[in-house]
C-alpha cells in the first residue's frame, strides 16, 4: 500500500500529492527496509522506476513539471541510501538500480536531457554518499558505464544511425561532462581507472568471442560496481536479455555496438577527465595513494592499447571483410589510448612513472608486448626530461631492469614467443640507447663522467648479444624481421654506449669489434647472394648494415687507435669493400653507401696513416693479385684507392716519408693489372687521384725522382711477348702523367722534358703505322694519299689516347707560361712533335680500337667511330684527342714562322679526296686553332682561303661545309671586312 500511496502500485489507490506526505512514506518506507529486506527492498525498484517514468509524461504547465523533478530527486535522495545499505540482503544489485532508474527513461530524440542530468547527478551524488570514499567513484564509473551501455543498446536498434543525434559522441560526451563537473577529482580519479578496466573486458569479450554468461572469476564483492557481462548484454542485447541464463555468443553487429561501447568509454577518459585542467593538476600534485591509482590506469590503458592492435590485426588479416565504421571505431580507440598514456606518462611524478614501469619490466607474469610498450614509453619521458634534474639521475636507475630485458631468451621453441621476446629486447635497447644520448652524453663532462659507468652493463650485454650472433647470423638472417630489427637496434645501442663509455670499453672492445666485422661480413654475404638470384636486396639486410656500419663508426671516432688492429678482418672483400654497401638504386641503398663512404672517410681522418696506409696498401695487392682465384675486386680495389687517397690528404708530409715506398709499390701493381673497357678507364682515374695527392705532399727533387721510377718502370723491352704488357704499361704510364701534368701544370714541365723525346717516338710510329703517304702524280694538282693502311691492332692505339692527353696538359701550361718550353733547344721539340701529329689527321684507326678508347657519350645519339673518337675529338674532349693537342700546340708554338708548317699539314688533311673523315677533322682543327689564337692567326687566312672555298662546295658531308663557313664568318669577324671576293 505504502508503494501504492507513492504511484507505483496498480491497486487503484490514489498517489499522495502532498509532498510532506509522499515524504513520510518514503522514510517509512527506508525504515522497514531494515526489518524486512527481503520483501521491501524489492519494492523499493518499482517506486524508483515510477518517478522516472512520469517524467516524460506530457505536462503543459513547467511548474507542474518542476514540481515532479523535485518530487523525484526526493525520492531518490531517501531510497538510495535504503537500497544500498539493505539490497545486498535481498540479493539485489546495483545493476537493478540501474535497470529501475534509466529503464523507463525515455533517451530517444526528443527527451529532456536537462531533467535526466539533474536526476543522474542525484543519484551519482546519493551513491557516492551512501558508499565509502573508496567505493564512490566506482559507483559513479558504474552509473555512467550503465548509461553508455543502454545508450548502445538503444543505438543498435536504430536503423540509420547518421540520422539521429542523440547517439553522436559530441551529445554524450557532453552530457557526461556536465555529469562529472560536480564529482571531485578523488572520484574522477577511480571513474576512470573502473572505466578504463571496463573497456579493456569488452574488447576481451570481442577478442575470444566469449559466450554472453557471467565468467566465474568475475569480480562480484563490491556491490557498487557493474559486472562487465551484464554492461556487454546490456550493450548488445538490452536490459531484459541481462536476466536470461542460456545465451549465445556474439554476432558480428553485436561486436560492432562493444566496439562502440569501448571507444565511447575512451573518449570519456581522455576529454572530460583527464583533459580537464582540475584532474591535471591532481595528477601531479597527487599523493601515494591516488599515484597508485593513475598507474593502474596507466598500466590499464597500455593493456588496451595491445588488445586493440592485436583485435585490429586479427580484424584485418580474417578472410571476411570488415566495414569501414567498424575499422573506424579501432582507429578511434587506439588514437584515444595513445593520447590518454601521453597525457598520463606526462603528469604523472617520475618517482611514480618509473615505479610502475619497473614493475611492469620486472614481473614474470607480464605479457610481453605490455612490457614492450612500458619500454618505449619510458625512451619517449627520458628525451623529455632534463639531464641536469634530479629526475634525470632517476631514469638511470632503470637502466639494470633494462638490461634484463635485453638478456632475456624466449623460455621455450615457440616462434610467435620467440618474436615477441625479440621484439622486447629491440625495445630495450632502443630505450638504453635513448638514455644514454638523452642522460648519459651531456654537455658537463663530470657529469658525464660520473653516469657512463653505469651503462658498462649494457655494453656488456649488448657485446655478448653480437658475439652469439655472429655465430650464429645464418639463422638470423633468415629469421624473422623481428630479430634482424633487434641485432639492428644492438648494433646502434652500441654505438651510443661506445661513444659514452670512451675508454672504460676497451675490454668489451676486442669481442665487441670482432662481432661486428663478422656480422657485416655475413649480411654482406647474404645481401650479394640475394643480388645475384635477382630477388632484389632484403630491407632487414640494409637496416643491418647500416646499422653496424655506424656502430663501426663510433668506436673508429671515439678509439681510433685501438681500431688498427681491427683493420685488416674489415678491409676485405666481404667487409668493408664489399659492393652491396655502395649500391645507388634506391634511398636506402644511398643511406647504407652514405654511411659506408662516412666509415671510410673516418677511417682515413682518424687512425694514424703510418700504420693505416701499409694496410690499405696490402689490401690494393691482395685486389689487383694476378693470382687470385679468378675473381675480380676491381672495385673493391677502387675503394681502397678512396681510403687512401683521403688517408694521404689528411697526413702530414714527415708521416708520408716512410710509407711512401709502400703507396708507390701498390699504385706500380694497380698500373699493370690488365681490365677491359671503362673499367679500367674508372680505375686508372682513380689510381692516379691518389697518385696526385701523393705527390703534392712531395717536393720537386722527391718529385722528378719519383717519376724516373715511374718511367723505368714502363721502359719495359718492347719484345713479342712483352708487347701486351709494354702497351699496357705505356697507357697506364701516359694517364698518370697526364692526370700529374694536369695539376701541377708548369712545374710538371721539367719532368715532361725527360720524356718529350719519348712522346715524339710514340707519335712518330703510330703516324707511319697508320699514314702511308705516296709521291705526288704528275696528272693532278694536289697531293693524293695512296690510303692502304698498315696492319696496327688496337694494343698499339690504347696508349695513345693518354698520351695526348698529356701532351695536351703539357703543352696548355706552357702557352699558359709563354710557351718557352715548346721553343726551348731552336724549336728542337716543336719540329719533333708537329709532324707526327699533323700526319695522324689522315691515320687510319683500327676499328676493333674502339673499346680501348675512353669516351664520354652524354648528349651523343650516334656512336662515334674509332678515329671520331681519336682524332676528330667526338666525346673524348677530356681524354685526349688529335685535334685538342694540335690546338694546345698551335697555342704554345706562338709565332708565324711555327704555325706555317702545321697549317700546311691542316690544309693536306683539308685536301684529302678520298675520305670525307678526313677532311672533317683538318677543317674541324683548323676552325679550332682560329678560335684558340684568334687575330694572330689571321696571317695565315689567305693560305687557308682556297682550301675553304672548295669545302664549301663538299657534297659527301653536310658538316664539312657548315665548319667551312664558320672558319669564314670568324675570319671576317676577325678581318672586320668581307671574305666573298677571295673565295670567288
Amino acid at each position: 500500500h505504502i508503494v501504492s500511496l507513492l504511484g507505483a502500485g496498480d491497486d487503484g489507490i490514489t498517489p499522495l500529492q502532498s509532498s510532506k506526505s509522499r515524504l513520510i512514506c518514503l522514510n517509512l518506507l527506508s525504515h522497514l527496509c531494515s526489518t524486512f529486506p527481503v520483501t521491501v527492498v524489492h519494492c523499493l525498484l518499482p517506486t524508483i522506476a515510477n518517478v522516472m517514468s512520469t517524467l516524460h509524461t506530457p505536462i503543459p504547465i513547467d511548474v507542474q513539471l518542476t514540481w515532479k523533478t523535485k518530487a523525484a530527486e526526493e525520492t531518490l535522495l531517501v531510497i538510495i541510501p535504503a537500497y544500498c545499505k539493505h539490497a545486498p540482503a535481498a540479493g539485489l544489485t546495483l545493476f537493478n538500480l540501474l535497470s529501475a532508474f534509466l529503464g523507463t527513461c525515455d533517451l530517444g530524440e526528443k527527451a529532456d536531457f536537462n531533467t535526466h542530468l539533474h536526476l543522474m547527478s542525484r543519484l551519482i551524488d546519493a551513491l557516492i554518499t551512501s558508499s565509502n570514499a573508496n567505493d564512490g567513484g566506482v559507483a559513479a564509473a558504474s552509473v555512467l558505464a550503465y548509461f553508455i551501455a543502454h545508450m548502445s543498446s538503444i543505438r543498435l536498434k536504430v536503423a540509420s544511425i547518421s540520422t539521429t543525434n542523440t547517439f553522436s559522441s559530441r551529445n554524450i560526451l557532453a552530457f557526461t561532462s556536465n555529469l562529472l563537473v560536480q564529482v571531485n577529482t578523488s572520484h574522477q580519479i577511480t571513474i576512470a581507472l573502473q572505466i578504463v578496466e571496463y573497456t579493456n573486458n569488452m574488447l576481451s569479450l570481442v577478442q575470444n568471442s566469449v559466450p554472453l554468461a557471467k565468467s566465474s572469476d568475475e569480480e562480484h564483492d563490491r556491490f557498487l560496481a557493474v559486472s562487465a557481462s551484464d554492461l556487454s548484454l546490456l550493450a548488445t542485447r538490452g536490459i531484459n536479455y541481462v536476466n536470461k541464463k542460456n545465451h549465445t555468443v556474439f554476432d558480428e553487429n553485436e561486436k560492432t555496438s562493444l566496439i562502440w561501447l569501448s571507444k565511447t568509454l575512451l573518449e570519456i577518459v581522455r576529454n572530460n577527465i583527464l583533459s580537464t585542467p582540475k584532474i591535471k593538476q591532481a595528477i601531479r600534485r597527487c599523493d601515494n595513494k591516488q599515484a597508485e591509482i593513475c598507474l593502474r590506469i596507466w598500466q590499464a590503458l597500455m593493456v588496451v592499447q595491445s588488445n586493440s592492435s592485436q583485435l585490429r590485426y586479427e580484424s584485418l588479416s580474417a578472410s571476411k571483410t570488415q566495414n569501414s565504421t567498424y575499422l573506424a571505431f579501432f582507429d578511434t580507440i587506439e588514437s584515444e589510448t595513445s593520447a590518454s598514456i601521453t597525457l598520463i606518462q606526462k603528469l604523472l611524478p617520475v618517482p611514480h612513472f618509473l615505479a610502475s614501469v619497473s614493475s611492469i619490466i620486472n614481473e614474470k607474469e607480464t605479457d610481453h608486448d605490455l612490457q614492450k610498450k612500458a619500454v618505449i614509453l619510458l625512451a619517449e619521458r627520458s628525451a623529455e626530461t632534463d639531464v641536469m634534474s634530479a629526475e634525470g639521475v632517476l631514469f638511470l636507475g632503470i637502466v639494470p631492469d633494462l638490461v634484463k630485458l635485453v638478456n632475456k631468451r624466449p623460455g621455450t621453441d615457440n616462434e610467435s614467443e620467440a618474436r615477441r621476446v625479440a621484439a622486447l629486447q629491440d625495445a630495450s635497447c632502443r630505450a638504453l640507447d635513448q638514455l644514454g644520448r638523452s642522460l648519459g652524453l651531456v654537455s658537463d663532462t663530470k657529469i658525464m663522467q660520473r653516469r657512463a659507468p653505469l651503462f658498462l652493463p649494457a655494453l656488456q650485454a649488448v657485446t655478448h648479444f653480437m658475439h652469439s650472433a655472429s655465430h650464429s647470423v645464418g639463422d638470423v638472417l633468415l629469421s624473422s624481421p623481428e630479430n634482424i630489427q633487434t641485432l639492428s637496434s644492438i648494433a646502434v645501442c652500441s654505438s651510443t654506449l661506445v661513444t659514452l663509455l670512451k675508454a672504460r670499453s676497451l675490454p668489451e672492445l676486442p669481442k665487441l669489434v670482432k662481432s661486428l666485422i663478422a656480422l657485416l661480413s655475413l649480411v654482406n654475404l647474404h645481401a650479394q647472394s640475394t643480388i645475384d638470384l635477382k630477388t632484389g636486396r632484403n630491407q632487414g639486410d640494409k637496416v643491418l648494415q647500416l646499422s653496424l656500419l655506424r656502430s663501426l663508426i663510433a668506436v673508429v671516432e671515439t678509439l681510433p687507435q685501438f681500431m688498427v688492429s681491427y683493420l685488416k678482418p674489415l678491409l676485405t672483400p666481404s667487409g668493408l669493400l664489399c659492393q652491396t654497401l655502395r649500391q645507388s638504386g634506391s634511398d636506402d641503398d644511398l643511406a647504407v653507401k652514405s654511411m659506408a663512404e662516412r666509415l671510410d672517410n673516418t677511417l682515413a681522418i682518424l687512425c694514424p696513416s703510418r700504420q693505416l696506409i701499409p694496410i690499405l696498401c696490402t689490401s690494393l695487392t691482395q685486389c689487383f693479385n694476378e693470382q687470385t682465384e679468378g675473381r675480380d675486386y676491381r672495385n673493391e680495389g677502387a675503394t681502397v684507392f678512396s681510403v687512401l687517397k683521403a688517408a694521404i690528404r689528411n697526413s702530414s708530409r714527415p708521416d708520408l716519408g716512410p710509407v711512401a715506398g709502400k703507396i708507390v709499390s701498390a699504385l706500380i701493381q694497380t698500373y699493370g693489372y690488365d681490365f677491359d673497357g671503362q673499367t679500367n678507364f674508372k680505375l686508372l682515374a682513380t689510381a692516379n687521384g691518389t697518385l696526385v695527392a701523393l705527390v703534392l705532399k712531395l717536393s720537386e727533387v722527391q718529385l722528378r725522382q719519383l717519376y724516373a721510377k715511374f718511367r723505368q718502370w714502363c721502359a719495359t723491352p718492347d719484345t713479342l711477348t712483352a708487347k701486351k704488357i709494354c702497351t699496357l704499361r705505356k697507357h697506364s704510364f701516359y694517364s698518370l702523367s697526364a692526370a700529374m701534368s694536369k695539376e701541377l701544370r708548369s712545374i710538371f714541365l721539367p719532368c715532361v722534358s725527360s720524356v718529350v723525346g719519348d712522346i715524339a717516338k710514340e707519335l712518330e710510329q703510330a703516324a707511319s703505322h697508320m699514314c702511308a703517304i705516296s709521291k705526288q702524280t704528275e696528272h693532278n694538282k694536289r697531293r693524293k694519299l695512296n690510303e692502304s693502311s698498315t696492319k696496327y691492332g688496337y694494343d698499339e692505339v690504347r696508349p695513345l689516347q693518354p698520351l695526348l692527353l698529356f701532351l695536351e696538359t703539357a703543352l696548355k701550361a706552357d702557352a699558359h707560361e709563354g710557351g718557352n718550353w715548346i721553343r726551348n733547344d731552336d724549336n728542337e721539340r716543336y719540329r719533333m712533335l708537329v709532324g707526327p701529329l699533323g700526319k695522324l689527321l689522315q691515320a687510319h684507326v683500327p676499328s676493333e680500337s674502339i673499346d680501348v678508347l675512353d669516351f664520354d657519350m652524354s648528349g651523343k645519339s650516334k656512336r662515334p667511330s674509332a678515329y671520331e673518337r681519336l682524332v676528330q675529338g667526338v666525346g673524348t674532349e677530356d681524354y685526349g684527342n688529335v685535334i685538342s693537342c694540335i690546338t694546345a700546340l698551335a697555342a704554345a708554338a706562338g709565332n708565324e714562322q711555327l704555325w706555317k708548317p702545321l697549317n700546311h699539314l691542316l690544309l693536306e688533311a683539308c685536301g684529302n679526296e678520298g675520305r670525307p673523315e678526313v677532311r672533317k677533322a683538318g677543317v674541324k682543327a683548323l676552325l679550332s686553332i682560329i678560335q684558340s689564337l684568334g687575330e694572330e692567326y689571321m696571317v695565315l687566312l689567305p693560305e687557308c682561303l682556297p682550301v675553304l672555298s672548295e669545302l664549301l662546295e663538299d657534297d659527301e658531308d653536310e658538316e664539312i661545309v657548315i665548319l667551312a663557313k664558320e672558319c669564314i664568318r670568324q675570319g671576317e669577324a676577325l678581318l672586320g671586312e668581307s671574305l666573298e671576293d677571295s673565295l670567288r
